[in-house]
């Protein structure tokens, strides 16, 4: 088995630099109220800088190291503005002699989660699968080695630049295919293979070669090509072999089993034992593979021959069947079981004992200017991503409308998969793929129901309340002085009416959402498939002469150019949502309130730095039109060509059709990550309305034992009261679960000053409740930041985002 190693990193001096920001912003007193704490946290930082992992124990050991240190990242990233100071992480490529540096959590959790996976894989690798418990264990630690992968790429996805080739999405995408198909063997494994299912043992075979076989052909990726060492591309395409030639060995038992009783198809069988021999012979003239895989080749080649032999003469003697040409057979069935499981089963998730001090840091005065300056940013990432949507979306309408690419695809005499087509459909893949979009979509709807219940607790609290001041009013009559409930509450319950009104608003587009995914399960499915077998389905071209004319070479040259500008587009986009998530003005707004500057100035000063970008944005998309308008010509051109009109209509429609699904898996992950960012928000103005709420009651329920207390008095005796029964902690049992997007933990606390990458964040104090929202149906349906969708995509009515104030520009 495989395992995964390690990333190496620099110490960092957090108590020296965290001191500086600490005494240039704070009073001396804040500074020794801080001091124990961050000397833990540079503790913590040490541990993993010198952790081992050669043993089992000193993994486990170096595994609670690192989970303790993500606790504490998790706990100052809200709250330490690293930016502010001059730390910078440093993580080392595993795979080469590069390194990443930069001033932001992000990069640090990404190299934290990496190291917690590749301890997971190497307990994995390192488990005796002979032992009674041996599979189990080990199915365990890959899955979750898998998932820790599976969150780090979503972390590399946010942090929109490049930075070593272990942590890019493609190299991450890789690991996890590999630990999946490591998964699968456990299962594999502990099967009797005398007993067991034929069936399953087939399906849990062709599900691991086909994960080994997506991670193969991510090793030849352009970025992945010079960092994976030959040793390991040539491992996994020996196992792609093998466990493909596994999966045609035992589904052949089945169907000569069936042939045998009916009479008919025993032939295929006997085709699908030489498929399976090809498969195990081309496995077995693969260089440089030793152990134990190169005993389970063997054993399985000498399975598979003699029972090629076997089969070959039975259907000779006795069924006379007719044997297909194996190459027209299908792929075996596979299985989707085992999914990346997150989070791992070491603590990360809970809060650092003593990180309350760290709320002493910011003033709420300062807080509220730093949710308004975020508010203007989200504004100007907002109208940024409308105008690149626009022309996003005008790009892809014309070219469905041209028929293009798939158009001039169809005529180029290819039988396979286009090259073009398939980089798309392996970014997908890298990025996910359709089973993370459906995990997505259950983040989704578990947030939208949490939140809803939410709701339910709030109004119920207010209505405990209201009941038992009617039945004091009702039993004192005219000595019950204070305001009725129905009055005093009466601005509370039209915040949280707002509220509801606002998920409402949210729960019909999920619910669309959720509408197109299962009307595109069939082409989304197309997304899943390994290069063969798109390969298989596609039909071939047909074109005259097996050359492209100048008017295709034209419209292609067009194309590409295009495309270019639209990757430039979408980088452009991305710096500037990178820009934005890094920005961080805390200590300028510390000295403005200090000062009694005025906010308008300071914000206007501010964003001047993102005009550069911005002017770049404009110069990209211009561009872009006139691309388009060659690609026009080009394509009027190519259809007046009579040497263009040969093109294969079957090809054409099911290129379409992953042209499609391509567009609608982009559509949807921009609406879920949309979705998943509106409800962490929701959740955290019902979270500062629940702490209204309980301040109300808590002042209701003073001024009623004042009230009762006098009665007492004038009635000299003991006053009946009702009980009340509002719990003063918040319901936790509503609150979403840790899930797969790091900025949703915690969501229900208080809003941090400082908010971390990918928080969209209009909190508290300053929250208007009643601002309106942009409705369902509001045209400019927008990406959150730095989700910019990658050429092909493109961005739908509708939108999540509530509107935002005007801003200076």
């Amino acid at each position: 088995m495989l395992s995964v190693q390690p990333k190496r990193t620099d110490s960092v001096k957090y108590v020296k630099e965290f001191e500086k920001y600490i005494r240039k912003n704070y009073d001396k007193r804040t500074l020794e109220t801080l001091s124990p704490f961050l000397t833990e946290l540079e503790q913590a930082r040490s541990q993993i800088t010198s952790s081992q992992a050669s043993s089992s124990e000193q993994a486990s050991s170096s595994l609670q190291s690192n989970a303790l240190y993500y606790r504490y990242l998790k706990a100052i990233e809200s709250r330490l503005p690293v930016a502010s100071t001059d730390i910078k992480f440093t993580w080392f490529d595993s795979l080469g002699k590069g390194k990443s540096q930069a001033s932001n959590y992000s990069l640090e959790k990404l190299g934290v989660l990496y190291n917690i996976g590749a301890i997971y894989s190497k307990l994995g690798a390192d488990i005796d699968l002979k032992s009674p418990d041996g599979p189990k264990l080990g199915l365990n630690y890959f899955q979750v080695a898998a998932g820790c992968f599976d969150e780090a790429r979503k972390l590399a996805v946010e942090q929109r630049q490049v930075t070593t080739a272990d942590t890019s999405p493609e190299h991450l995408s890789f690991l996890t295919n590999i630990l999946i198909a490591q998964a699968y063997l456990c299962m594999y494994d502990k099967l009797d293979k005398t007993t067991a299912s034929k069936v399953n043992l087939s399906k849990l075979s062709q599900t691991a070669s086909k994960n080994f076989g997506q991670a193969y052909e991510l090793a030849l990726n352009e970025i992945l090509s010079r960092s994976v060492p030959d040793e390991t591309r040539l491992s996994l395409r020996y196992q792609q072999l093998v466990y493909s030639a596994a999966a045609r060995y035992w589904i052949s038992f089945i169907e000569r089993e069936q042939g045998s009783k009916t009479g008919k198809g025993f032939g295929k069988g006997v085709a699908r034992l030489r498929s399976a021999y090809d498969a195990i012979q081309k496995a077995m003239q693969i260089k440089g593979i030793r152990g134990p895989m190169l005993d389970v080749g063997r054993n399985l080649l000498t399975l598979i021959a003699n029972e090629k032999e076997s089969a070959e003469q039975d259907n000779m003697r006795v069924y006379i069947d007719n044997i297909p040409d194996h190459f027209t057979l299908s792929d075996p069935e596979d299985v989707n079981m085992i999914q990346p499981k997150f989070p791992p089963m070491v603590d990360i998730m809970s809060p650092i004992a003593g990180q309350d001090v760290l709320e002493i840091l910011v003033s709420p005065e300062v807080l509220q200017r730093i949710a308004e300056y975020k508010d203007i940013l989200q504004t100007i990432n907002i109208e940024e991503n409308e105008k690149a949507g626009l022309i996003t979306r005008e790009i892809s309408q014309n070219l469905e409308a041209m028929n293009l690419p798939h158009k001039l695809d169809a005529t180029s005499g290819e039988n396979g998969i286009p090259e073009a087509v398939w980089k798309k459909i392996q970014n997908i893949q890298s990025q996910g793929g359709v089973n993370q979009l459906e995990q997505s979509f259950n983040n989704v709807m578990t947030l939208n129901a949490n939140n809803a219940k939410y709701c339910v607790e709030l109004e119920g609290n207010l209505t405990r309340e209201a009941q038992e001041d009617a039945t004091l009013r009702n039993n004192h009559g005219s000595k019950w002085t204070r305001i009725p409930s129905n009055e005093a509450n009466a601005q509370l319950k039209h915040e949280l009416n707002t509220l509801r009104v606002k998920l409402a608003q949210a729960n019909e587009i999920d619910q669309k959402n959720k509408q197109m995914f299962d009307r595109s399960q069939g082409n989304l499915n197309l997304l899943k498939k390994s290069r063969s077998e798109l390969d298989v389905e596609l039909p071939s071209g047909n074109s005259l002469n097996g050359q492209r004319s100048q008017s295709a070479s034209s419209l292609s040259e067009a194309l590409k150019t295009l495309e270019t500008h639209q990757k430039l587009l979408h980088e452009k986009m991305t710096e500037l949502g990178s820009s934005i998530e890094q920005d961080n003005i805390t200590e300028s707004l510390i000295r403005m309130e200090e000062t009694k500057m005025n906010k308008e100035s300071v914000f206007n000063q501010e964003i001047l730095k993102f005009r550069p970008i911005r002017e770049e944005i404009d110069r990209a998309i211009a561009d872009l039109r006139n691309d388009l308008e060659l690609v026009r010509k080009c394509n009027s051109v190519f259809d007046s060509d009579r040497t263009n009109s040969q093109g294969n209509p079957a090809r054409i429609e099911f290129l379409q059709r992953v042209e499609d699904a391509s567009k609608v898996y982009y559509e949807l992950t921009g609406n879920i990550a949309q979705g998943i960012q509106f409800h962490s928000t929701l959740s955290r103005h019902l979270s500062v309305l629940h702490q209204k709420i309980l301040e109300y009651v808590n002042a209701r329920t003073a001024e009623k034992n004042s009230l009762l207390g006098g009665l007492e008095k004038q009635n000299k005796g003991p006053v009946q009261q009702i009980p009340y029964g509002m719990s003063q902690a918040q319901p936790q049992a509503y609150f979403p679960q840790p899930s797969a997007y790091p900025y949703q933990q915690g969501a229900f606390q208080q809003p941090p000053p400082y908010f971390p990458p990918g928080t969209y964040a209009p909190q508290q104090p300053g929250y208007n409740p009643s601002a309106p929202f942009m409705p369902p149906a509001f045209p400019g349906y927008q990406q959150p930041p730095g989700q910019f969708p990658p050429p092909g995509g493109f961005m739908p009515p509708g939108s999540y985002f509530p509107q935002q104030p005007p801003y200076h520009k």
